[in-house]
């Protein structure tokens, strides 16, 4: 009986994988203290997936926060015939939610977070072509979370001015999520900041 319960014990903690906590940027403990620029919207969320000597199992997993996504110019991000569209809103749009989760592989005071659709049934990706092509793939986002060694792709990095925030990718730095200063236009990546195409974003929890 005792080498049973010790075989069950052994097995139990082979299921539990202790998380790091979270440790924001500056090493800031209370959320108040941030500088103005940070969302503080993912600080939240990030400090719910790290929580200090938290252990992760099947059962203990952190549901996804859930955003939504506007330029600069107003334009509210949604998704139509499978890409993700920027349009001005009107009584007949509404922003996608968003689902987002932390790449717990990756440096934390970056923000490095993996998004997605349909409930998290597809996330949004840089493509493995040799130049990034922005596109949905059928990828789960806990799954990606789970196995955040195959998540660069899906990996975007963010970071903070005046209220609004930039996405790069991972997988190609220099490569920002961007918007056309056209209605109905796809979201795509830039790596020409300040020119053609919006890349600051308001990024909101809903």
């Amino acid at each position: 009986m005792k080498n049973i319960t010790k075989q069950m014990s052994t097995n139990r903690s082979m299921c539990f994988a202790e998380i790091l906590p979270f440790r924001p940027p500056g090493g800031e403990k209370n959320m108040s203290s941030f500088p103005r620029d940070v969302n503080l919207d993912l600080v939240e969320l990030f400090s719910v997936f790290f929580k200090p000597n938290r252990l992760l199992d099947s059962m203990a997993i952190s549901k996804p926060g859930l955003f939504t996504l506007r330029d600069i110019d107003q334009k509210v991000v949604h998704k139509m015939h499978n890409h993700l569209v920027a349009s001005l809103q009107t009584s007949n749009e509404f922003p996608a939610k968003i689902s987002v989760v932390p790449n717990p592989n990756l440096d934390a005071s970056k923000f490095p977070i993996i998004m997605g659709v349909d409930d998290g049934a597809r996330c949004i990706s840089s493509g493995m072509a040799s130049q990034p092509v922005l596109k949905l793939e059928d990828r789960s986002i806990m799954d990606l979370y789970s196995n955040s060694n195959e998540a660069e792709r899906f990996t975007f990095t963010c970071s903070f001015k005046d209220n609004t925030q930039r996405f790069e990718s991972v997988a190609f730095p220099g490569w920002y999520l961007s918007t056309s200063h056209r209605s109905n236009r796809p979201l795509q990546l830039t790596n020409r900041l300040g020119e053609m195409k919006i890349t600051d974003f308001y990024f909101r929890k809903v």
